[in-house]
């Protein structure tokens, strides 16, 4: 049997592979359309190669797909060819280009040429590749942290499976084929975005830290949270912020104090883990509802800081870390969560956006004494 973090694997090695693929035709055949996914350490951007090997920032709310446009009077927007690798959910099919309908901008600051906008819109790239293939509207994302091994977006829905052979950067090839949709939690509605470019959102129904429920109140406001992959870090509005960061104090306990490090911004919670002593880090747990969770868990291992729950951070000394979740700037307002997850909490695991059905799904999150095994992993 497959250890679940071998499971995820799977999927970013059908990106890892789209290097290999070779050929290319135009036009699509109704099958899930599969990218690779590249994460910038230095800007916290996901990147995907859609523009013919040139990067699109992935933009998990983003309306549409922006381009930079050089007409001196540029229109409101301007066809062009995209490209990705069809897939079965085993393995990469073929390379296809595909047209599609871009709004001109300027290009992000990210050292992407445009935006790969994938939210609830006519105009977003998941709903455009869903239009012309004729295929669900709904896409996966694998997200990694790791610089030099990409994750992988997958659109149109259909099997997940962990593949037999697939690339030779596998050390050794698994023994079954597994459904990665065994996994996934049940699926948890999505709640209608307020307006175009609004993030995807679900309810929660409280928050808890190592079990313990906190006393969150936001003045009568819902509990709601959002996903953006356009934050690196988790962001909480005030009265989250604080009772989630007191509960990870109280549930280190006191004899953690003596590892506090100063505060290194954005961060606020900050700890020498080697002096921390310990292996496993609180878990803060959002309950959504139908009764599942979000939970935030992972290792606090100064060897593996890329697949740890913790963020590296070079000022405070060799083996300090913090806790990735930074305060809200913008004041509470009608459509806006308490929590917006971002790329950092949604990193090595799967989430899919189902925009047909308004649904969400994911993978949890995974402890192992093995090396880890989330989404992307160096070879």
């Amino acid at each position: 049997m497959w250890h679940p973090k071998t499971i995820l694997l799977a999927l970013v090695l059908v990106a890892v592979s789209l290097r290999a693929c070779t050929g290319s035709t135009t036009g699509l055949s109704g099958k899930p359309l599969v990218t690779d996914v590249s994460f910038n350490p230095t800007t916290h951007a996901y990147t995907s190669p859609l523009d013919h090997g040139r990067p699109l920032l992935l933009d998990v709310s983003g309306a549409a797909i922006s381009m930079p446009c050089t007409a001196p009077t540029p229109p409101p927007t301007t066809k062009v060819t995209l490209v990705a690798s069809e897939t079965d959910g085993k393995k990469l099919l073929q390379q296809v280009n595909f047209p599609a309908t871009a709004s001109c901008g300027a290009p992000p600051v990210d050292g992407a040429i445009g935006v790969a906008g994938l939210g609830p819109s006519p105009l977003s790239f998941s709903s455009q590749v869903a239009s012309l293939q004729k295929i669900p509207n709904k896409f996966a994302l694998c997200l990694s942290r790791n610089p030099n091994s990409p994750g992988a977006a997958i659109f149109g829905g259909g099997p997940l499976f962990s593949p037999e052979v697939i690339t030779t950067r596998l050390t050794r090839r698994p023994a079954e084929i597994l459904d990665v949709t065994k996994i996934m939690s049940p699926e948890i509605p999505l709640r209608l975005p307020p307006h175009a470019g609004a993030l995807h959102q679900v309810s929660a129904r409280g928050i808890a830290v190592d079990g313990k429920p906190l006393a969150v109140t936001g003045g009568g406001q819902p509990i709601d949270i959002g996903f953006s992959t356009r934050n690196p870090y988790t962001e909480l509005r005030d009265d989250v912020y604080r009772g989630v960061l007191d509960g990870i104090e109280r549930a280190l306990g006191p004899n953690a104090a003596g590892a506090k490090v100063p505060a290194t911004a954005p961060f606020e919670l900050c700890y020498d883990l080697k002096r921390l002593n310990v292996y496993v880090l609180p878990r803060v747990e959002f309950m959504l509802e139908g009764g599942q969770s979000w939970n935030i868990v992972d290792k606090a291992d100064v060897h593996d800081m890329e697949h740890s729950g913790v963020q590296a951070v070079s000022s405070s000394g060799n083996n300090a870390a913090c806790f990735p979740y930074v305060r809200m700037k913008q004041q509470p307002s009608e459509g806006m969560p308490a929590v917006v997850i971002g790329g950092f909490h949604m990193a090595h695991r799967v989430v899919v956006f189902d925009q047909d059905k308004q649904k969400l799904s994911f993978t949890p999150s995974f402890i192992s004494d093995q090396p880890a095994l989330g989404c992307g992993r160096s070879a």
